[in-house]
C-alpha cells in the first residue's frame, strides 16, 4: 500500500492481527474479527475507546487471488497482498 507496509494475519478463530512497519520497526496489533464470503473479506476494526466492541467495518473486494498474492481494494486503497504461511 505506497510506502506504507502494512498487513493482517488471519486466524482460524476470526480474528485477526494487523502490522505496522514504521522505519526498521515492525509490531502486529490485534485488532477485531474478520469474515470472507464471495467476493468480500469483512473486517470489524475493534477500537478501544469506542462504546461498543466493535467501532467500525472495513470491506474489501477480493480483485484477484494466485498463490503468492492477493490483489484487493477498499473504498480508498488499492493493495496487493503477498500471501504467507
Amino acid at each position: 500500500m505506497g510506502d506504507n507496509q502494512t498487513g493482517y494475519r488471519f486466524k482460524p478463530d476470526h480474528t485477526y492481527e494487523e502490522r505496522f512497519v514504521f522505519g526498521d520497526e515492525e509490531s502486529w496489533v490485534p485488532s477485531g474479527k474478520w469474515y470472507a464470503g464471495g467476493d468480500f473479506v469483512y473486517l470489524r476494526h475493534r477500537l478501544e475507546d469506542s462504546s461498543g466492541p466493535y467501532d467500525r467495518l472495513e470491506i474489501w473486494h477480493v480483485d484477484s487471488m494466485t498463490p503468492n498474492e492477493v490483489r484487493m481494494h477498499s473504498e480508498i486503497f488499492h493493495a496487493t497482498f503477498k500471501r504467507a504461511e
